[in-house]
């Protein structure tokens, strides 16, 4: 059993994505833009502005989960998070992937979906959640 494990989100997996994510919509953003007859000021201001604004979206998010700690001890998956802490056992897990990126999204018995954000390494996380789930579990 894979007992002991601790995650938690990291920081530079969120400035990476961050970075990445905000090149692509600034350059999708200047791109749908330049459709528009205006001067090049304008395309470059709509597109910052267009990207800062999805960047602050995830900013906020990353404030809300940067301290979450999630460990498996003793046959439980435990979250301790801005809310407390709550220990989901591993029996009740029906499944474990890997979202595109850096998250790992654990799917319950009861359809409720629990996701792990800014991972540094989410399919080892995925490998050891499914490890430690019981055998025979769905």
């Amino acid at each position: 059993m894979s007992e002991g494990h601790a995650w938690a989100p990291q920081r530079a997996v969120f400035v990476r994505r961050s970075l990445i994510l905000g090149a692509v919509t600034f350059v999708i953003f200047l791109a749908l833009t330049l459709f528009v007859t205006m001067g090049i000021w304008h395309y470059l201001v709509i597109s910052a502005v267009l990207t800062l604004i999805l960047f602050m979206e995830d900013f906020i998010r990353w404030r809300q989960v940067r301290d979450e700690r999630w460990q498996i001890v003793d046959g439980q998956l435990i979250h301790d998070g801005p809310d407390g802490r709550a220990a989901i056992p591993l029996s009740e897990i029906t499944s474990v992937k890997r979202r595109l990126g850096n998250a790992v999204v654990i799917k319950l018995r009861s359809n409720q979906r629990i996701m792990m954000r800014y991972l540094a390494v989410p399919a080892q996380i995925v490998d050891h959640i499914n490890t430690a789930r019981p055998p025979g579990a769905p």
